[in-house]
């Protein structure tokens, strides 16, 4: 699965965290690079991603894994 990452004007982000709708950390970036977000550890489900910049959020998202 492909997670399109958001285009931000002016802002630049390094980490995203991924969490469950109870409110749990279930997958995060362990290294600023990335380019793909592999979400295959993770079950069917809904799921909120937050991308940041310095531990800032500067953009978040839902969206639902489906098998």
């Amino acid at each position: 699965m492909k997670v399109l990452l958001p285009m931000l004007s002016g802002k630049a982000y390094n980490f995203y965290r991924i969490y469950n709708v109870q409110g749990q950390l279930v997958l995060a970036n362990k290294s600023q690079l990335f380019e793909n977000i592999d979400l295959r550890s993770l079950q069917a489900g809904t799921y909120i991603i937050h991308f940041l910049a310095d531990e800032v959020a500067v953009a978040s998202g839902r969206f639902v894994k489906l098998e």
